[in-house]
């Protein structure tokens, strides 16, 4: 088995100390030539007693250091929920789970910046499910086990008509990342620049989202003004004129999300 230098693609380029596995599961694979049939791999919430390796992939995987805070939130109160792609591995008798991916999310109360307002709003709570971390082994890579786990978190989404998206951040340059997120139906709506402090340099996030449940991206301030000027029944050539201005006014508008930046 081949192990790749660069373990992890949230990891800057040019960054040379994330090339060693530090999880169990890897030794466990590479000593037993393991063969995973992602037909037998399964998914539930993490175990306490699995805490010591999930932070051991967590750290083979993201640039950014999570505090106790980060876990304990998962593990004892569930406010931020983990869930895992699961392989188990007989040997002598004896069964042994081994982690292949994990993805962790919260719940966040609807924002505007990324779910178009609906009247239907105002009679109740409406949330989208932000994903927090994501990540699957290099063993499994390739093998759709990523893909399944986040179909996991769709049928979750969709099964609660108050949840109305899905969204995350990721770094600009994870391309792997990008190409994930993309072909499972996310879109990109926005970018938030210098989003990230990452071994003394500043990187942009990218967000994605995957809308369900009927929610649907946010009106620009162009299509807005449009909407109102062609309602209010104003002439073609003013109509024109006034669609215009306003792309020239919104041209280099972006609005960027509420979030405080991350550091490592």
């Amino acid at each position: 088995m081949s192990y790749a230098i660069r373990i992890s693609h949230s990891f800057p380029p040019t960054y040379q100390k994330n090339n060693q596995y530090l999880a169990q599961v890897h030794s466990i694979i590479k000593k037993f030539n393991i063969e995973i049939d992602p037909k037998q791999v399964y998914f539930r919430p993490f175990k306490i007693e699995e805490l010591a390796e999930i932070r051991l992939l967590h750290e083979e995987w993201f640039p950014v250091e999570y505090s106790d805070d980060f876990y304990n939130k998962s593990i004892r109160n569930g406010i931020v929920k983990t869930l895992l792609a699961v392989y188990d591995f007989t040997y002598e008798g004896d069964t042994y789970p081994l982690i292949l991916g994990s993805l962790t999310y919260d719940y966040k109360f609807l924002d505007n910046d990324i779910a178009r307002f609906s009247f239907s709003d105002l009679c109740g709570n409406k949330y989208g499910i932000y994903i927090l971390t994501f990540g699957v082994i290099n063993e499994v890579r390739s093998k759709g086990i990523g893909t399944a786990l986040l179909a996991k978190i769709f049928e979750i989404a969709e099964s609660d008509q108050t949840i109305k998206y899905i969204y995350l951040d990721v770094i600009a340059y994870n391309d792997q990342g990008i190409k994930c997120y993309e072909r499972n139906g996310f879109i990109k709506i926005d970018r938030k620049k210098n989003h990230y402090k990452l071994f003394g340099e500043r990187y942009d996030a990218i967000v994605y989202c995957r809308y369900v449940n009927d929610g649907k991206r946010p009106r620009s301030v162009t299509e807005l003004v449009c909407t109102c000027v062609t309602l209010c029944g104003i002439p073609q050539k003013a109509f024109d004129k006034a669609k215009n201005v306003i792309y020239k006014l919104t041209k280099n508008h972006t609005k960027g999300l509420k979030y405080k930046p991350i550091q490592a």
